[in-house]
């Protein structure tokens, strides 16, 4: 087989140098492809980057635009009721002003009745004090006249349970009298007395009959006789209307101290006070009353239904 050599190329070196300018001048190509790739590439995300953010700044104003609108929509309902508080409020001052008004009227009004209800209280004390006074002077005045009547008619006896004549004299109320001082053994004249005659009273009634001696001493002396005799008797023989000779049908005659009409009241209240609350004795001494708890006790003045009412508050 033929030995073929092979023909070297010339200018190796300038070959080399092309064929290694021709890679570098690929290389510069490359890159500047690349180059315009990699602009182009920027320009369309830029590009991209713009309409991506346009669409995100206008999907903002959107949002924006809503949520504008939902404040101003929140803000005009906030304005309305803030404007109804406000009004709230405004008539809420005017009622409290005015409740205010009226409660300064009603004090001043509670101060004025205060202060009249004080000069009332004030009149009263003074008036509870002028009663007081007044009462105490009546009854240092009922006191008076009560003396003076047990001293004007200190010597006067009381008849009772007599029947009184048809167009009764003064000879017939003489009659009884001196019907009654010959039962008990005292002698009596006409001369023995200043007055005689009946208690007023209803017509029907059985009045009294009032006896005055010229002397006190001469009560006295009739009535320890009348006193004596009917201890001595039965209830049947006490004196009574037939020892005197008086027509009709037997009746008990009582005799006693002429006593004026508030201790007449005095004695019949203490009688019943000391019937009520166990007192032994009630009687009637210079006109008198007087009750006793038992034999031995001491005495008790009654001058007026009071004192009955300050014992009672005493048991």
């Amino acid at each position: 087989m033929p030995k073929i050599s092979r023909t070297p190329p010339p200018n190796t070196s300038n070959q080399q140098a092309e064929v290694q300018s021709e890679p570098e001048l690929t290389g510069h190509g490359d890159g500047i492809s690349k180059n315009i790739n990699t602009r182009k590439r920027m320009r369309l995300e830029r590009t991209s980057g713009v309409s991506t953010q346009s669409k995100e700044l206008s999907y903002d104003v959107t949002q924006f635009e809503e949520l504008k609108s939902t404040i101003l929509s929140w803000k005009a309902d906030q304005d309305i009721i803030l404007k109804k508080l406000v009004a709230d409020v405004t008539e809420l001052k005017l009622q409290n002003q005015s409740i205010k008004d009226s409660n300064t009227e009603i004090i001043k009004s509670m101060n004025f009745m205060n202060k009249n209800y004080e000069d009332t209280r004030k009149k009263l004390d003074e008036l509870e004090k002028e009663k007081k006074n007044l009462n105490e002077s009546i009854l240092e005045l009922e006191n008076k006249i009560k003396d003076f009547q047990f001293m004007s008619r200190g010597s006067s006896i009381e008849i009772r349970n007599v029947p009184a004549y048809d167009k009764e004299t003064q000879s017939d109320l003489m009659s009884v009298v001196t019907g009654l001082s010959a039962a008990v053994n005292v002698k009596i004249d006409s001369n023995d007395l200043r007055d005689l005659y009946r208690i007023p009273g209803k017509k029907g009634t059985n009045r009294g009959i009032v006896a005055e001696f010229a002397t006190v001493s001469m009560k006295t002396k009739l009535l320890s006789a009348v006193k004596s005799y009917n201890k001595n008797q039965n209830s049947e023989n006490k004196l009574n209307t037939e020892m005197i000779a008086i027509p009709g049908k037997r009746q008990p005659i009582y005799v006693a101290e002429f006593l004026p009409p508030s201790t007449r009241q005095t004695f019949y209240a203490a009688r019943n006070f000391a019937k009520n609350n166990k007192y032994d004795f009630c009687w009637v001494a210079n006109g008198n009353v007087l009750i006793r708890k038992e034999v031995g006790a001491k005495h008790i003045h009654i001058r007026s239904e009071k004192c009955l009412l300050k014992l009672k508050s005493q048991l």
